[in-house]
């Protein structure tokens, strides 16, 4: 789980197995909803505000 604030979540756009959640962690995390697991993360130098 983000250590911070999430600032934006977003669904796949042709399935609901992927969340892609963006946080004031400055990271960006990819779950897989389907399997409850985190399949990779993303870690940037500052907070990431967006996701698409």
């Amino acid at each position: 789980l983000p250590e911070d604030a999430i600032s934006s979540v977003k669904f796949a756009p042709k399935s609901n197995q992927y969340l892609l959640v963006s946080s004031w962690d400055c990271s960006v995390r990819l779950y897989d909803v389907t399997a409850n697991v985190v399949r990779h993360k993303y870690s940037h130098e500052l907070p990431v505000l967006d996701v698409c």
